[in-house]
């Protein structure tokens, strides 16, 4: 065997023949030497330092440009809007709901209510504190309205109207802000005329109601009576139309009675209004025959049985009574 260096040398093989052969402990002994030359520079190198990353803790340092200048995400969530601002916009909307189905406007009524619920999770989002009373008042109070627009049914609504309003006010209360009260609170529609400030409710108050309207509606009746007498069947037919258009003013100023004035016009006043289409006298004085009696137990059904309709005997003192 002869030494070439320390990792080969010469040997001889079973033949006799001259072999080249490596050196196992020299090259074991490179290789460990290698390997923890490579551990020690890793372990010397240094470490690129980390960017710090924002943090649930430290959101102030996530931040927006804008043209007006930058913004962290903390100041962005301190600027969102509280239940203050919220409720500004919520009870405009309630308002706005209760007109809309006091109107038989269902579809509008759904809308409001369905975008006060929306600006009620704001309020939720942003103030987390009071999002369980919020989410409580919701399904209380909220939930029963929805159901009774989705039926349109008008008592049902303002049944669950009424105790939503005592829900707010008590959560008001709850909550530390007796002093807030809806709907006492709204402000109030107002028109300013040269004569001074009148109120929407000034003006809903003084409307006319039946009294009023049964004076203009008697004139009618019966100038319709002596002018289709004379065989003035347009002038029967302008006022009867005119009498219905003030039953319809009746109607709105005091709700409670439309549904009776509607079905006088539809038992009494349609029956009528073919007579004077056909120009049928006799028709139309049995028809108008039938209205008086209708009017009249009209009268003693909402407690007035001492007013009366009778036709007078002579006609209206109009010269284009005759055609």
């Amino acid at each position: 065997m002869e030494w070439k260096n320390i990792y080969w040398y010469h040997d001889k093989d079973n033949n006799g023949g001259d072999v080249l052969k490596w050196n196992r402990a020299t090259v074991v002994v490179a290789i460990l030497l290698l390997a923890g030359a490579v551990f020690v520079g890793g372990c010397t190198q240094k470490t690129p330092s980390a960017t710090p990353q924002p943090t649930q803790e430290n959101p102030g340092e996530i931040s927006v440009k804008t043209k007006h200048g930058t913004m962290t995400l903390e100041q962005l969530a301190e600027i969102q809007p509280g239940l203050g601002t919220v409720m500004i916009e919520y009870g405009k909307r309630f308002y706005r709901m209760y007109v809309a189905a006091e109107e038989g406007n269902w579809d509008l009524a759904k809308y409001e209510l369905e975008e006060a619920k929306e600006i009620q999770e704001v309020g939720e989002t942003t103030r987390p504190n009071n999002a369980e009373k919020l989410k409580n008042f919701e399904s209380t109070y909220l939930d029963p309205i929805e159901k009774a627009i989705d039926a349109k049914d008008l008592s049902a609504f303002e049944n669950a109207y009424n105790n939503a309003i005592k829900g707010c006010n008590g959560c008001h209360a709850a909550t530390g802000h007796p002093y807030i009260k809806y709907p006492d609170a709204m402000p109030e529609v107002f028109a300013i005329t040269k004569h001074g400030t009148l109120t929407l409710r000034d003006m809903a108050e003084i409307q006319p109601g039946l009294g009023t309207v049964m004076m203009e509606y008697g004139k009618r009746f019966y100038i319709a009576y002596y002018a289709a007498k004379e065989g003035n069947w347009d002038l029967a037919k302008y006022e009867l139309e005119e009498a219905k258009e003030i039953q319809e003013v009746g109607e709105t100023t005091r709700p409670g009675k439309a549904q009776m004035l509607k079905a006088f016009e539809q038992s009494y006043l349609d029956p009528l209004e073919k007579a004077i289409d056909a120009k049928d006298w006799n028709a139309f004085e049995k028809a108008y025959s039938n209205a008086v009696q209708g009017c009249n137990n009209c009268h003693a059904a909402t407690g007035h049985p001492y007013i009366k309709y009778v036709l007078p005997q002579t006609p209206p003192d109009m010269p284009e009574i005759k055609p």
